[in-house]
């Protein structure tokens, strides 16, 4: 009997030890749970800051679709000029796109000015033709120019080289110090020959170089001074 007490004794035992450790794994199962979701919880707001802050970021740093310059095609007929690839804003305007071929045209042939004939057509893939007649409205959001259009300067444009030639003896300004060439023509035996009269006075003459980027100090021009030039009387 006293064995069979031993017995139900210890099975008692084991049975509550093994209770009390079930009850702890419950407990520590429970609470790894709560971790879990409190962790995925944080994780989740986490993730969504970050994804706010990031779009916040690109509305601040990438510019806006309709912020960004269209790339257009240039030609100029009455010179046979065409520029490609020039940017046009969204708010530019016609006078805009004037002084970007103004600018352009400086390293080539500086313009004298624009002129009423002087309008923009836009030209598209179809071959359609619309007129620029307003010269203060947005070329994008009204005219609705887009990536790869061409704008054609119609009219005749007025550059320096259509301007009427004169001889140094007119350019000169008494006390500034400018450069300018000199050419010998040996059809007519004269020295001095500004370069403006080599290319207009004797023009078809045998005319060498003779002195250049010469810093004159006084309106030399042997050519007017010889009475040959045509320039000069024609003023």
């Amino acid at each position: 009997s006293l064995m069979l007490e031993y017995q139900k004794s210890t099975a008692t035992g084991k049975n509550a030890l093994r209770i009390s450790q079930d009850k702890r794994l419950n407990n520590l199962k429970s609470e790894c749970e709560t971790k879990i979701r409190e962790n995925n919880l944080i994780l989740e707001q986490t993730i969504l800051l970050l994804q706010q802050s990031f779009q916040e970021h690109l509305k601040q740093s990438i510019p806006q679709p309709n912020t960004i310059p269209v790339l257009v095609n240039i030609t100029i007929p009455s010179k046979q000029i065409i520029f490609n690839n020039l940017p046009v804003g969204c708010n530019d305007t016609a006078i805009a796109v004037k002084e970007s071929i103004k600018m352009k045209m400086e390293k080539i042939d500086p313009v004298l000015g624009f002129e009423k004939a002087n309008i923009l057509v836009m030209v598209n893939d179809s071959g359609g033709r619309v007129p620029i007649t307003n010269d203060v409205l947005s070329l994008v959001t009204h005219y609705h120019v887009e990536p790869g259009v061409t704008l054609e300067l119609q009219g005749y444009l007025k550059c320096k080289s259509d301007a009427p030639k004169k001889c140094f003896k007119q350019t000169y300004v008494k006390g500034t110090k400018q450069t300018t060439n000199y050419y010998t023509c040996k059809t007519c035996s004269l020295n001095w020959i500004c370069q403006t009269c080599s290319e207009v006075c004797h023009k078809g003459h045998s005319v060498v170089e003779y002195m250049m980027a010469h810093e004159a100090t006084w309106a030399c021009c042997y050519c007017y001074k010889n009475n040959k030039c045509a320039l000069y009387i024609k003023e």
